[in-house]
């Protein structure tokens, strides 16, 4: 690292800028590769920052709560919890600016739990951005939500707007030794 790089550095842990500074040297080397403008370098250097910020704000807030389990739709006590109503629920994660959905298909779900995953999708269609992850080809999710006539259609809106990552390879996840 020059000199010059080292006063960054310092600089960016200074202003705890903590995201740039762990990323610089690499972010550097692709611009210059790539001959990227000074604008698209710099709004690529500060949106690491604020995602970093965002992801470790998250994590606070999670670790600040407590949180004994990790509820889902699925898994969530609606009739001994009696105060949180399923309908408002489904409305909020309506209105959440990204909903990551993971696993998809990954526990069967009850034909009423399809026609709320129908509902959501269909709240959020052309509205918010919606991440799924499933190990499911597309023809089998009517096997999973176990009604065709709403798997088309619920297929139909995703699939208007989408992009469809298919990943054929080994599992990325550690080994467990």
């Amino acid at each position: 690292m020059n000199p010059m790089n080292e006063d960054v550095q310092q600089l960016l842990l200074n202003l705890k800028l903590k995201a740039i500074a762990a990323h610089l040297d690499e972010y550097l080397a692709a611009a210059e590769r790539d001959a990227t403008p000074f604008a698209t370098l710099f709004a690529q250097l500060l949106r690491a920052e604020w995602q970093a910020r965002q992801q470790a704000a998250l994590a606070a807030r999670l670790k600040r709560a407590q949180l004994p389990e990790t509820w889902t739709l699925e898994t969530f006590p609606f009739k001994i919890q009696t105060g949180v109503k399923e309908r408002k629920l489904l409305r909020t994660l309506a209105n959440v600016d990204v909903l990551a959905i993971d696993e998809l298909g990954y526990l069967n779900i009850k034909p009423e739990q399809t026609n709320i995953f129908f509902k959501l999708m269909e709240e959020r269609h052309h509205r918010k951005p919606t991440l799924l992850t499933t190990n499911l080809p597309y023809p089998a999710w009517q096997d999973f939500l176990g009604n065709k006539a709403l798997t088309q259609a619920l297929l139909s809106r995703l699939r208007e707007r989408c992009h469809t990552v298919v990943i054929d390879g080994p599992c990325l996840r550690a080994q467990q030794g």
